[in-house]
């Protein structure tokens, strides 16, 4: 992965966003859009969110195996497999949230889309044209038979981050 994150850094590209190394990470839910600058701001529904962590539990260690790159036309993703105690852990956040008075936001945040989200992944950079140029597709088709391995990850955290997860605030 390291050899992957340096040659995407490499090439200087103004338009790419890259997660820095230290901040790699892996969103079990994403809850909420991009719209707040810091957790102060999260409607009051929101509260709802840090009563259904609790309830649910931190407590499972999530695990993805077979873990690849995955290029899409404007980013970057490594997503994997999780394991059972994984799968079920999001199952049952989205499920509460989805029962409780926070549902609204986490419907607008994803949308169309099913809740959980089907992939598992985290986002390793975005681009900020509509397609990845050239040279980091050829980077992309350089690494698409690899695998990553497991990634073991602990406990997952509730927190209010950045994209990139620069920024960090603990929530709840």
């Amino acid at each position: 992965m390291r050899a992957l994150h340096a040659r995407l850094a490499a090439g200087g590209d103004p338009a790419l966003a890259l997660v820095p190394l230290e901040c790699l990470h892996l969103t079990v839910l994403a809850c909420l859009r991009h719209d707040y600058d810091e957790a102060g701001d999260f409607p009051a529904e929101a509260g709802a969110l840090a009563a259904v962590w609790a309830r649910i539990g931190a407590e499972t260690a999530v695990r993805l195996d077979d873990v690849r790159l995955v290029p899409l036309p404007n980013a970057v993703l490594l997503a994997g497999i999780p394991d059972a105690p994984s799968w079920e852990l999001r199952a049952a956040l989205a499920g509460a949230l989805l029962a409780s008075p926070f549902a609204p936001l986490l419907r607008a945040r994803y949308g169309a889309y099913p809740i959980p989200p089907l992939l598992w992944h985290t986002t390793l950079a975005r681009y900020g044209r509509e397609r990845l140029s050239p040279e980091l597709r050829r980077i992309c088709q350089d690494f698409q038979g690899e695998t990553f391995g497991t990634l073991a990850l602990g406990a997952p955290e509730l927190a209010a981050v950045s994209f990139d997860w620069t920024r960090q605030e603990q929530f709840g």
